[in-house]
């Protein structure tokens, strides 16, 4: 599975900066981002169900437009009489928040959908005559996006039937900028209620059903609790034990990708570091990169037993490189830093070791994603664990590489230097 269909997840907290061991106190202040695995118990966050009659206990509440039906046993049954024909309930929307929406329907067609009134597509059942569990989120555009379910053929209507239906302001619930997506939170909700996906009222929903290992953040990409990295993993794969703990990408279609709070802007000093560990040196795959999204950007692979830093500017790239022959199924920590100064790129393998790049004609090009274990546009599936990362904003010296190198090392059984 890849990084962006529904799959299990994995959640990330913050970290304070006095929490962040793996880090030496004088790049605290420089961390744009740091990830590390940490293990930590399930979290929880109170969630309301904004649809008081979600359960089809009766008709209260619910609005019937161009369309007749009744409730039966905790399930509605309506027939449409006009295109466009919808059952909704009247639950107030605040404009421009996000707004998840789901609910068990049944039809025969695929032009029956769930969806806010007047916002976006909607998620359309298959037609198979079955409940499904239809989701969507979406961004309100004023008070009347009401979650409902609508039929969008003209003419040959036949009945539909809905049960269980939850809508809940996920802005309000998890703040402006770290709501989940709809896959997300059908994974929250089905860890709650595996048969319907539902709750009355308001209820402590854990929000990290995938396990207790989390990605923790600062800086850039710092979120609260419930907002999750994109991350797909097969069952071989995903969080594991150990120490120290780590996340492992099968090279399959295993990957993350997250783009930053703020784009790092071009001629800006950057530099990242990452402790991986691979089943594979000699394969030329993707391991960690700082992408715009057109394929440019600043970023290490393999090739040839060796790990290799890129860099763009507008028109070209320049690369430094270091023998990692022998390495397999050992933990390396690459760093590269980037000086807009000398318009290089400086390449460590475990704090030594340095190789420099040419210069670069122009700065190195603005960034705006993370991606780990792929890149942009291609499938180039890294086969490996990760454990930490961390961006910095700055150009590191061979003396701090040292330092963060050191501060890690007898974790991820090297010696320090």
């Amino acid at each position: 599975m890849n990084g962006f269909s529904p799959f299990r997840k994995i959640g990330y907290s913050p970290i304070s900066s006095s929490g962040n061991a793996g880090l030496p106190p004088s790049l605290r202040p420089y961390a744009i981002a740091y990830y590390d695995m940490r293990n930590q118990p399930p979290t929880q966050l109170a969630m309301t169900n904004k649809i008081a009659n979600g359960a089809f206990a009766d008709m209260t509440g619910w609005t019937e437009a161009s369309v007749a039906g009744s409730v039966s046993n905790g399930v509605y049954t309506g027939t449409a009489s006009a295109q466009y024909a919808a059952l909704f309930t009247s639950s107030a929307t605040i404009n421009a928040h996000q707004y998840y929406a789901a609910a068990l329907v049944k039809s025969t067609t695929n032009q029956i959908k769930l969806k806010l009134l007047s916002v976006g597509s909607g998620m359309a059942h298959s037609g198979s005559n079955t409940f499904e569990h239809l989701s969507v989120v979406d961004t309100a555009n004023g008070a009347g996006n009401f979650p409902a379910v609508t039929e969008f053929r003209a003419a040959a209507w036949d009945a539909f039937s809905v049960k269980y239906f939850i809508c809940i302001d996920l802005t309000a619930t998890f703040g402006a900028g770290n709501e989940p997506t709809a896959a997300e939170m059908d994974a929250m909700l089905a860890n709650y209620d595996a048969v319907n996906s539902w709750f009355n009222g308001t209820q402590n929903i854990t929000i990290n059903p995938a396990g207790k290992y989390y990605l923790a953040d600062t800086g850039a990409l710092k979120n609260n609790p419930a907002h999750m990295l994109n991350m797909g993993y097969t069952a071989a794969s995903g969080p594991q034990s150990g120490s120290p703990p780590y996340v492992k990408f099968d090279g399959t279609d295993d990957y993350a990708r997250r783009t930053l709070a703020s784009a790092i802007a071009s001629g800006s000093d950057i530099s990242i570091s990452v402790w991986v560990r691979a089943t594979d040196v000699t394969a030329t795959k993707q391991v960690f990169r700082l992408d715009n999204m057109t394929g440019k950007g600043f970023y290490f692979y393999n090739a040839s037993s060796k790990i290799y830093v890129e860099v763009y500017d507008d028109t070209t790239s320049k690369t430094a490189n270091i023998s990692i022959a022998g390495n397999n199924n050992l933990w390396l920590n690459y760093v590269a830093a980037y000086s807009s100064a000398t318009k290089t790129v400086s390449l460590w393998l475990n704090g030594t070791g340095v190789q420099t790049s040419a210069a670069l004609t122009n700065q190195m090009v603005q960034v705006t994603d993370v991606i780990v274990s792929n890149t942009h546009g291609l499938a180039s599936y890294y086969p490996g664990d990760y454990s930490d990362w961390a961006i910095f904003s700055k150009t590191l010296t061979a003396s701090e590489v040292r330092d963060l190198y050191n501060r890690r090392a007898t974790a991820y059984g090297r010696s320090k230097i």
